[in-house]
């Protein structure tokens, strides 16, 4: 393992500055450029792939491009991402940094995507900058850790501008500098601060291990000061810049709690103090950490265990918490022999953020889906790197040179097949499609824009949200000029300026994702489709809706209207052959119909206009919050 030959065993006094000196040998200086450049690769090819290639959002990612528009509006974003429990995460500091980039390309669509892969690649470059500014050893574990987080992300991971994907390298960033913080790079504080209130206002689920990881910090060097043991000049003046600059990132946040109330931050804190569901608890919490020290972990190429259906994976043995338990306790051994206390304050840093990794999972009242802890990643990872890296030190004297070199490059082979492995993934021909709606979107979109729309809009949606595509309709409609109302629970996650309210009007429009609820609005005084989609041919379209018109019928003199949306099932015969009168027949063509839309991966999808006072008969639910699937594992 390379060794750090400018620090040594044991703590320097007064080293003012020292250990942030760039170290001049050919080694580190052509080494750390390419290690650089392997963590940072993934991110360029992700940008240099999707740059002005056409993308038609839907889901959440649609809401992403909507609010990234937004930053240079009269309607600028004051908080972050929508959250399904009915809060928006704490800041937009991720809208207005990818609308930065947005607004140079003239907020072309793809721009939201390469501007977040931007933000991305320019946290990497600073992880890859602060950690070799220590030394190569300390940039080789970033860039280890980094690695085996590619090898865990999966494909999606420069793709897709998701709040919870950005947050992530963030993340890695973050830990080492509170690492640097506290073994006398104090300056580092500043951007530690900004870098943590980034990762809260993106995804409030990294607030433990913000507060953590900084009370933490500041704890140590605030002791080193007063022993002597490094002495930082002026440390106030960091101190005051880091609060200032803190306190500037977070006025969004309280301007609109204060302009909105009870305002985001409220609801925000009521969930988490108030909540009133059960928590998982620590032993079921616990085992969702344990699944990332299987045999072979995600972040080294494995699988999780996740059954057919579900959007999580499923709980190990809480004995597989013995390996990361037994890592920790030999690597802070070794940095006791080594008698190096950055080593040990490395461990001990890991050995905190399990500790919060596991209460946090812990503290989840819904089953926890995957996309809501990423983090799990490379906290496996960091614990594993911060364990190994003093023991490798501690053996390093003991071992034959040449099993040195084959150690370190061991470690380069793993950080350039984790990077190339994510890389290559960015090229794929489905690189600049994520879901299978995003064509349908494509066509809804120019079917949009080949007719003249209103000045303004009332959308609703009637019928189950699967594929997201209400809210790729709202953000094309908003492209396109239009004034939307989003007359859906909740329409603030559009934005407050589109939120419906009682007296809003417009033209009254309908997206629906079901062939059925699509036959009931058709039956409305004045409706007209606007725009569609359908993978069947135009004789069984028309065929579909005719049966389903029939069969609703049918339904609702039976009394059992609240089965309608069963005729979208390709088991319909199955769930209503028993209601009194159906026709059967009729359900076994509607079930084989349902079958092809269902095996073609899309959706039976359209916008649909009715008079202003049309009363529609349906079911509403929110298509804004529907639950993403679960990101794929690399392999």
């Amino acid at each position: 393992m390379v060794t750090d030959v400018s620090r040594s065993r044991t703590l320097p006094r007064a080293t003012t500055g020292s250990t942030d000196r760039l170290p001049h040998s050919v080694l580190a200086r052509y080494g750390g450029v390419v290690l650089c450049l392997a963590i940072v690769a993934p991110a360029l090819v992700a940008v240099c792939a999707l740059a002005g290639r056409g993308w038609w959002p839907v889901q959440d990612l649609a809401i992403v491009d909507l609010r990234v528009r937004d930053v240079w509006s009269v309607h600028i974003p004051l908080t972050g991402m929508y959250s399904r429990y009915g809060w928006d995460h704490p800041g937009p500091l991720m809208f207005w940094s990818i609308g930065v980039f947005s607004a140079v390309t003239g907020h072309a669509p793809w721009a939201t995507r390469v501007g977040a892969a931007l933000l991305d690649g320019a946290a990497l470059v600073a992880l890859g900058w602060v950690t070799w500014r220590r030394s190569v050893r300390t940039l080789l574990a970033a860039a280890a850790v980094a690695a085996l987080t590619y090898l865990a992300s999966g494909n999606w991971l420069f793709r897709e501008p998701w709040n919870p994907f950005v947050a992530l390298p963030f993340f890695i960033l973050f830990v080492f500098l509170c690492w640097l913080v506290a073994t006398g790079s104090f300056g580092t504080l500043i951007g530690t601060a900004l870098v943590g209130s980034f990762l809260v206002q993106t995804h409030v689920g990294y607030l433990p291990f913000v507060v953590a990881g900084l009370v933490w910090a500041l704890v140590l060097a605030a002791r080193d000061q007063r022993r002597g043991i490094r002495r930082v000049p002026d440390w106030q003046r960091t101190a005051r810049i880091a609060v200032a600059l803190t306190v500037v990132a977070w006025i969004p946040a309280v301007v609109e709690t204060i302009t909105s109330p009870p305002g985001n931050l409220t609801r925000v804190t009521r969930f988490f103090t108030l909540g009133g569901s059960h928590p998982i608890g620590l032993h079921r919490g616990a085992g969702f950490l344990a699944a990332e020290f299987r045999f072979v972990p995600p972040w080294l190429g494995g699988h999780l265990r996740s059954p057919v259906f579900v959007g999580h994976t499923l709980p190990e043995s809480l004995w597989l918490l013995l390996v990361p338990c037994l890592l920790l306790t030999l690597g802070y051994a070794a940095a006791r022999a080594t008698q190096s206390s950055d080593d040990a304050r490395l461990v001990g840093l890991a050995a905190l953020l399990f500790i919060v990794g596991l209460v946090a999972i812990s503290r989840v009242t819904d089953e926890p889906d995957d996309y809501l802890f990423l983090w799990r990643s490379v906290l496996a990872a960091f614990v594993f790197v911060a364990a190994v890296w003093p023991i490798a030190a501690a053996v390093a004297p003991r071992v034959p040179r040449v099993v040195r070199v084959l150690g370190i490059v061991a470690v380069i082979s793993v950080v350039f097949w984790g990077s190339a492995r994510l890389a290559r993934s960015e090229t794929s021909s489905s690189g600049t499609v994520l879901t299978a709606y995003e064509p349908v979107m494509h066509q809804i979109t120019t079917q949009l824009g080949a007719q003249r729309l209103p000045g303004r809009v009332v959308l609703d949606f009637l019928g189950t949200a699967q594929g997201g595509v209400y809210s790729g309709v709202v953000d094309q409609l908003a492209r396109q000029g239009v004034t939307v109302y989003a007359r859906v629970n909740p329409g603030r996650a559009y934005g407050p300026q589109r939120s419906y309210h009682s007296g809003d009007t417009g033209a009254r429009w309908y997206v629906i994702e079901q062939a059925s609820y699509a036959s009931q609005l058709l039956d409305s005084p004045g409706a007209r489709v606007i725009a569609s989609y359908s993978p069947l041919t135009p004789a069984q379209d028309r065929e579909l809706l005719r049966l389903d018109g029939e069969l609703t019928d049918e339904l609702r003199a039976a009394g059992s209207a609240r089965l309608e949306k069963q005729l979208d099932n390709p088991y319909a015969a199955f769930l209503l052959g028993n209601v009194p009168g159906i026709d059967h027949r009729a359900l076994d063509q509607v079930g084989q119909l349902d079958s092809v839309v269902q095996h073609s991966g899309r959706c039976y999808c359209g916008v649909i206009a009715v008079d202003r006072d049309a009363r529609v008969a349906g079911t509403h639910e929110r298509p804004a919050t529907a639950r993403r699937p679960a990101p794929r594992r690399a392999g």
